[in-house]
This record gives C-alpha cells, sequence and structure tokens, in this order.
C-alpha cells in the first residue's frame, strides 16, 4: 500500500509539473445551465468546426415536466449555449455522436424518460428523427408500455443503410411500488440510427424490468450483448447473448446467465 500511495504521489507530481512547464490553466470556463438537474453524463465532439470539442448533455426539471433544455451544446472553446432543445420529460441518457445527414458535423443521440429517444442535428439542433413525439393523447404516466431509455450503443449497419445502428435499454415504470413483482417487462431494443425505425424488440428472459445500458463486444465469435434485468429491490440477473440471436426477433430463450443480483437487480 505504502509503494502504491508513493507511485501515486511522484504521478501527481509529475503531471503538475508538465501542467506548469506546457502553460496549462485550467477552469477557462464556467457555464450554469438553472433550473434543470440532470442524471446525463456529458460527451464531446466538434459540433462548431473550430477543432475544439463542444458538449452535449441531457437534463430535466420536474419528473413529466417540459423543459426547454432538454438537451443542451455548449460551446468546448467558449461555454457559450450552441443550441438547446426542448423535451416534455427527463433526458437522462447520455449521447452518442454519428454523422447521418452527411455535413461533416457529427449529429447527437439521446434518450430518456417517456420513450424520448431523438437524433438532433449536431449543428443546429433540430430534430432528425424521434421515436415517438410528443402527443397529449398518450398517457405518459399511467400507460405501461411508455417505458424510459437509456444510454444506448452503437452496432455495425443492421439495416444495410450505410449508417451504423443504436442498441439501447427499454425500461423502468414510474409508478411501480416498492416490493412490488407486478412490473411491465424491460426490452433491448435495436433502432436505425439514420431513420430511427425500431429494428428489433427483444424482451428480458426472465420477464423483469431492466436498467442497465447494454454493452456490445467481440469476444472473438462476433458481437455479443451483455444485458442486465431487474431493479433495486427486484431480483434480476446479467445475461450474455449473441447479437445475432436478438436480431433474428426471436425470444432470447438460452441467453448466458453471468451472475444473479440475488435481491436486487443487476
Amino acid at each position: 500500500m505504502k509503494t502504491n500511495a508513493l507511485a501515486f504521489l511522484l504521478i501527481s507530481c509529475l503531471l503538475l509539473l508538465l501542467a506548469s512547464s506546457c502553460g496549462f490553466d485550467g477552469d477557462k470556463w464556467q457555464t450554469e445551465l438553472p433550473k434543470i438537474g440532470s442524471s446525463s453524463s456529458p460527451a464531446a465532439t466538434d459540433l462548431t468546426g473550430d477543432g475544439i470539442k463542444d458538449i452535449v448533455i441531457g437534463g430535466g426539471a420536474k419528473e413529466f415536466s417540459r423543459t426547454e433544455t432538454g438537451v443542451t451544446a455548449l460551446d468546448g472553446a467558449t461555454g457559450q449555449l450552441i443550441w438547446s432543445v426542448a423535451a416534455h420529460n427527463q433526458i437522462v441518457g447520455s449521447p452518442v455522436f454519428q454523422d447521418i445527414n452527411e455535413d461533416d458535423i457529427q449529429d447527437v443521440f439521446i434518450g430518456g424518460r417517456s420513450a424520448i429517444f431523438m437524433a438532433l442535428d449536431g449543428k443546429t439542433g433540430d430534430k432528425i428523427w424521434e421515436f415517438l413525439p410528443f402527443d397529449q393523447k398518450i398517457d405518459y404516466v399511467n400507460d405501461t408500455t411508455i417505458l424510459n431509455f437509456f444510454n444506448p450503443q452503437w452496432v455495425h449497419d443492421v439495416d444495410e443503410d450505410g449508417f451504423l445502428d443504436l442498441i439501447t435499454a427499454y425500461g423502468g415504470f414510474v409508478k411501480a411500488q416498492h416490493g412490488d413483482e407486478n412490473r411491465p417487462a424491460g426490452y433491448l431494443m435495436v433502432l436505425s440510427g439514420r431513420t430511427g425505425e425500431k429494428l428489433a424488440q427483444i424482451r428480458m428472459p426472465d420477464g423483469k424490468e431492466t436498467y442497465m445500458s447494454p454493452i456490445v463486444y467481440d469476444f472473438g465469435q462476433g458481437d455479443e450483448v451483455i444485458f442486465g434485468s431487474g431493479g433495486e429491490d427486484i431480483s434480476g440477473s446479467l445475461y450474455r447473448t449473441p447479437l445475432a440471436d436478438l436480431l433474428a426477433g426471436n425470444e432470447l430463450i438460452n441467453p448466458t446467465n453471468l451472475l444473479s443480483g440475488g435481491k436486487r437487480g443487476l
């Protein structure tokens, strides 16, 4: 432990010396986004074309309340607002990027509560597509089919339109009571990156809810998906399944159960 602590101290001192010699001066700007909170981790890409990465983050007001700053893009050089996009509920996912309108600026893909998932023009913030546009006729509080999107990840070009597609978790029912096992099942969902069309939707194999963002990795036999089921006080498991099985559109009958969460989910 003493050796590790000494090594950490030496590395820290070295980094400070390097920063001083390079003239590094952090905290160049600070920006406040009033009256919103955020559970979305920011991500960065160059939206302005100045060679400096800009910051995109999701946000929201009180649950089920509209906010004008559901998604915000900030200039990485100055902290000034580039654009913001309204949302009718909280945007809790974190953004990923891909240029689908082919203007050489990465576009923004991000999701949140009430089945919100949007593709936004990286330059202007204009919506390119939206999974479920807001409709006053929908009961977003009580409809058990209106769940939440979490962090997405890119997969290969499933629909062969020249663009990567998205996999994400879809689950969580806000009105479920503590300890109530009778909750809507969660899903893994694959969306077209270019159009937002649903390409696949597979129910959790144990019928439980899901909050875990799936991870895609090639262990040597093609892409596989690691995903979890269950909740804070609802049992669940960690699973592994070939991406091809999910894309086949069939119920996942024999996914590998990697780990049980016991009385809680993964």
